[in-house]
């Protein structure tokens, strides 16, 4: 008999059933009900997780963070209120919209828009050749580096007293720039976000709570870890990078510049559609050994705040919302993989929150979880949640 190909049908029945809990909005409820019911203690040591983790999809070396860049960055004589920059990988089919959505835009600020295009190897190049007569908008180039290595090729000849982050799939909405930095000068913010609306199949629908007008001195509870819908202070670039070779790069946003960013704020105009689709990054790394990376990124930016200075204690909340979000990453991997990537995260918890508190009731769910490496418990909450 195949045990092994028995308990894959089992794991596979398994995720489908809560996938379908999930879906009929009962997620939450079944959670609590069927805690006690798949709790399961792992006996994984943080070697044995290492090992399965590392020969799974081994960690990458030589990606940094943290950057010096030269006195003269971000000073040239042609400087803007707003640099655009937009990554493109063989998204043809998007990008003239895109485009378009920022050509369209009425302000009265001055901006570049800087687009790579990161080894495309569809029509890419002769679509944005259309958009070469444009003095403000710049085109690179260069061999395929991914999403990050594609952001810090443009963040390297970035002039502006802000900087969007705009992905070629997306577009922005009428008067975006307008809105954001209007009240981003008017009250001397570093970053201002402002609402996003989902666009699928030509319609726009929202999935979560729209922001209003506020100032804040700390982001990191009001604004969203997404690095799109927000304009950025380009000097918070002079010493930080995205992590070229990693999925979830965009981890940096919540980890590290919030904290380093202070004074921040939000406004209640939609300025942002974010495009769903199949051939998105969310969509296409699903059941990946590389969405180990999760974990990874977490182990670096943590690594990055001892070298920062960064109290890790108001960053717990999100700690543990990331813990939550990588068991739903890892989901469709293999059972040993998820528990070996959850055992790493408990690690990290025992370093740096073991007598730490949180409040709301899922959250200390979680906690339990990680103080006890109940990866049964814990495995079944990622999925429903």
């Amino acid at each position: 008999m195949d045990f092994e190909k028995i308990r894959s049908y089992y794991d596979k029945s398994r995720l489908y059933s809560l996938k379908t809990l999930r879906r009929l909005h009962l997620g939450k409820p079944s959670a609590f009900l069927l805690g006690r019911l798949l709790s399961r203690k792992s006996d994984m040591t943080l070697s044995q997780a290492q090992e399965i983790m590392y020969t799974a999809h081994p960690k990458l070396s030589g990606s940094n963070v943290f950057i010096e860049r030269d006195k003269s960055w971000n000073k040239r004589e042609e400087h803007y209120n707003l640099t655009v920059v937009i990554p493109t990988y063989n998204c043809a089919d998007y990008l003239v919209k895109c485009l378009r959505s920022l050509l369209s835009q009425e302000t009265e600020y001055t901006w570049e828009a800087i687009v790579v295009n990161d080894g495309s190897t569809d029509d890419t190049s002769q679509r944005l050749n259309k958009f070469r007569k444009y003095p403000n908008i710049k085109i690179i180039t260069q061999e395929n580096k991914g999403l990050s290595g594609a952001r810090n090729t443009a963040l390297r000849y970035c002039s502006s007293d802000y900087t969007l982050l705009l992905d070629s799939d997306d577009l922005l909405a009428k008067n975006a720039i307008q809105n954001l930095l209007s009240y981003a000068y008017a009250n001397n913010l570093n970053i201002v976000e402002g609402n996003y609306l989902n666009l699928r199949d030509g319609k726009t629908y929202r999935d979560s709570e729209f922001h209003k007008n506020e100032v804040v001195d700390t982001p990191l509870y009001v604004l969203t870890g997404y690095p799109w819908m927000k304009a950025f202070k380009t000097e918070l670039f002079r010493t930080i990078q995205f992590p070229e070779g990693y999925l979830y790069e965009d981890t940096i946003v919540s980890f590290l510049m919030f904290p380093l960013a202070g004074r921040s704020g939000t406004i209640e105009d939609v300025v942002y559609y974010y495009r769903r689709h199949g051939a998105s990054l969310t969509f296409s790394s699903k059941g990946r050994a590389r969405n180990i990376e999760t974990f990874y990124i977490a182990e670096m930016m943590y690594d990055c705040m001892k070298l920062e200075n960064i109290d890790p204690a108001p960053l717990y909340r999100l700690f543990l919302s990331h813990v939550l979000l990588s068991g739903g990453r890892m989901a469709s991997c293999d059972e040993k993989l998820r528990e070996a990537v959850f055992i790493g995260f408990c690690d990290l918890h025992n370093k740096y929150y073991s007598d730490a508190q949180c409040s709301s009731k899922e959250q200390m769910k979680i906690r339990e979880c990680l103080l006890n490496k109940d990866f049964g418990r814990f495995d079944m909450y990622s999925r429903l949640w």
